[in-house]
């Protein structure tokens, strides 16, 4: 008897890939407003404001205002993350945003407290001027003057605020990478190291997954190629050797 249960199977990597590659140009549309942002053309700093000159059009200057004011000169890392994400799904790999999204709001409000703190503060040369030519209220923004300028700096001052977001930083940038990966990459390195690269290294996939097989499959064909083309260069090394050898008689015998 047929089980009519209906099954929902997985979209396939080459699926997926296509469905990322045709939002992929959506992920620019972030980097594209601010590039092309005029502030003239917000009525709360200019009134009667300038026509829009954004790629993006008015949404894109409100998108752009809004950022500044709430992230400062830190609303430059949402196109990245909007590229790398669309790169990710462009390439059908599996977006794991559960955890990705605290530790990117770790990093944007370090970021922001950061650019806060180097202008208001320690006065690192160029923020100041590009929080001027954006016609922006703070270069950390609201996050960065409420937790920056007015938290972190009466807490512990500007020396031992810059360490503790420094090392917030890297933390958060770790692990927007994954811890995963790089476990993964010292693991490669270990296992070349002492001599066992050519066994499988499942990493963080689970066996029986489409993405476990897939792994599988393309490091069985990369260590049949290395064998080939080991045998390859054996064969050549020995074809050498044996004319060598040929020429070396012929030699003698003359």
């Amino acid at each position: 008897m047929k089980d009519d249960t209906n099954t929902t199977k997985p979209l396939g990597r080459e699926k997926k890939a296509f469905i990322g590659g045709l939002f992929f140009p959506i992920s620019l549309f972030p980097l594209a407003a601010l590039l092309t942002y005029n502030p003239s053309a917000i009525e709360q700093i200019q009134n009667p404001p300038e026509l829009t000159t954004n790629w993006i059009g008015p949404i894109g200057d409100l998108f752009a205002y809004h950022g500044y004011d709430l992230l400062g000169l830190a609303i430059w890392v949402i196109p990245l993350y909007c590229i790398l994400t669309g790169c990710r799904s462009a390439s059908g790999e599996p977006l794991k945003t559960n955890i990705r999204i605290l530790w990117r709001f770790i990093l944007l409000t370090t970021l922001a407290c950061m650019m806060e703190i180097f202008a208001a503060e320690l006065h690192v040369a160029g923020i100041e001027e590009l929080r001027v030519k954006i016609n922006t209220g703070n270069s950390g923004g609201l996050i960065g003057f409420l937790i920056g300028r007015k938290t972190l700096i009466p807490l512990i001052g500007p020396v031992g605020s810059t360490v503790l977001l420094l090392i917030l930083f890297i933390v958060s940038l770790l692990g927007e990478i994954g811890f995963g990966k790089l476990l993964k990459f010292f693991r490669t390195i270990f296992r070349w190291a002492i001599g066992k690269s050519d066994e499988f290294d499942p990493g963080d996939t689970e066996p029986g997954t489409p993405e476990y097989n897939e792994a599988h499959a393309l490091f069985e064909k990369a260590k049949l190629a290395r064998e080939e083309a080991q045998r390859q260069k054996e064969e050549e090394k020995r074809r050498i050797r044996e004319e060598k050898e040929e020429e070396k008689r012929r030699r003698e015998e003359e």
